[in-house]
């Protein structure tokens, strides 16, 4: 056995140790970039064996070469697809086009020249451009580089350049068996490289996906504590209103009767003579007292003691019916009013209290906008709630309020009891339905959300 022949039995050995590589790596792990790469690796072995170990003497046939100088190209264009799987990108149609177009070209050399040197130009340098193109993405692709990543990468990139002399020596018996030898060396680094690159592409995938797991579980953690604070919230306020309910119920009637006398006389006081220069004071003092019989309403709605009288009915029927009323009111205050009703269905409520929770909702908005603008109230369907929305155009709620929006005796009026926005969640959680609040700077929603019934 002449150096040649065993220059080429050790470039077919390298070439061989990397397909049996990807074979065991796809094999065990079904990466697909793998098992493109080990065929690629194999046409190769089949060209080292069939034509450069002098099994079929190519050197001498236009139809033999030309095989030859296929499966070169394909083997190429076979690991530059590999290549494209393995940094998840598509490989461009450009290549494809590009291998079909020098293969066109070498047939059309292959008859025109009888030089080999001629034949083999075109396609070696394209393979060595693809070889140089496989060395820069790996190097440029893993982030940390790693050893095996580097080892491959520069491999790739020495082949590439090792290619460009091929047309030029392959004939020659002294520099011949050193290309193939070198080629071979180079494979079996490649190959080395190749199994640690995977290990490290593994590595740093786990390391990532650790990564990711502790931000999910800090991200439940998170989650689990807001929510916490959120069923505090919902508890410490209807404790707040369960005390105030309390309170109503035990004190509301007892202050609201002697106050029903003092007004009686308050308004026949008013009409004697003696006291007509008093009319005035006598006018404030019944406002006062008017004022403290709307508190004291307040305070009864709160109660408990309420009974609730459920029934099937249309929300939209509801809003319309008090919307010439919300209109006068609006209107007074220089605010336009609109309706956006859509058609939903009929849903099981108590038609008193949500007529009191849209019109508490309403006045909100209203006092909201002392310089006008403009008011929409608005239902629709969303998955399997039907809600209503109020929106207007004031400044919005600031965030301080926010926070503490519903709880009792919260207010940012200077005659306002804070009252009203805890009667509207008492009366949304007496009918299973939930409040959200959608502000900012342009104006304020409050949208509720009502489950619809099961019939």
């Amino acid at each position: 056995m002449d150096f040649l022949h065993l220059s080429v039995i050790i470039s077919s050995l390298g070439a061989f140790s990397i397909f049996l590589i990807n074979i065991y790596l796809y094999a065990m792990y079904r990466e697909r970039y793998m098992g493109i790469w080990a065929v690629s690796w194999l046409i190769l072995i089949s060209r080292y064996l069939a034509f450069d170990s002098g099994l079929f003497p190519w050197k001498q046939s236009t139809l033999v070469l030309g095989t030859y100088q296929t499966l070169i190209m394909i083997s190429a264009l076979m690991y530059a697809w590999g290549t494209h799987i393995l940094v998840n990108k598509p490989l461009n149609k450009l290549w494809l086009y590009g291998v079909i177009s020098i293969s066109t070209l070498s047939i059309a050399l292959n008859v025109c020249y009888s030089s080999l040197v001629y034949k083999l130009l075109i396609p070696t340098y394209i393979c060595c451009f693809i070889l140089l193109w496989i060395g820069f993405t790996f190097i440029r692709y893993f982030k940390p580089q790693g050893i095996g990543c580097l080892m491959t990468g520069y491999a790739f990139i020495l082949w590439g350049l090792h290619t460009l002399s091929m047309p030029f020596t392959i004939g020659d018996s002294w520099f011949a068996p050193w290309g193939y030898t070198i080629s071979g060396i180079l494979c079996l680094i490649i190959a080395v490289g190749t199994l640690m690159t995977y290990f490290e592409k593994n590595r740093i995938d786990l390391l990532n996906k650790e990564s990711q797991y502790r931000l999910l579980a800090i991200e439940g953690i998170l989650r689990d504590i807001t929510a916490r604070n959120k069923l505090e919230q919902m508890t410490s306020r209807f404790e707040c209103m369960n005390m105030v309910g309390s309170m109503a119920a035990t004190v509301a009637h007892e202050i609201r009767n002697p106050m029903t006398t003092i007004r009686g006389y308050l308004q026949l006081l008013e009409k004697k003579e003696g006291y007509l220069a008093d009319k005035e004071k006598f006018k404030l003092m019944i406002e006062e007292i008017d004022r403290a019989n709307t508190i004291i309403g307040e305070y009864l709605a709160m109660s408990h003691e309420r009974a609730i009288h459920f029934e099937i009915c249309s929300l939209n029927h509801i809003i319309e019916t008090l919307f010439p009323l919300i209109q006068v009111n609006a209107t007074a205050s220089k605010i336009c009013t609109s309706l956006d009703l859509t058609a939903i269905p009929e849903l099981l409520l108590d038609e008193n209290e949500i007529r009191q929770l849209l019109l508490n909702l309403v006045r909100n908005s209203i006092e909201a906008m002392p310089s006008g603008g403009n008011l929409t109230i608005g239902t629709f369907l969303e998955d399997s709630n039907a809600i209503l929305s109020i929106s207007d155009q004031g400044s919005g709620i600031p965030s301080q309020v926010l926070e503490n929006l519903g709880t009792p005796f919260i207010t940012t009026k200077d005659t306002g009891t804070g009252l009203g926005l805890p009667i509207c969640y008492q009366i949304a959680h007496r009918h299973n339905a939930i409040i959200k609040i959608n502000t900012s700077d342009e104006g304020t929603t409050f949208f509720i959300y009502f489950t619809l019934p099961i019939l």
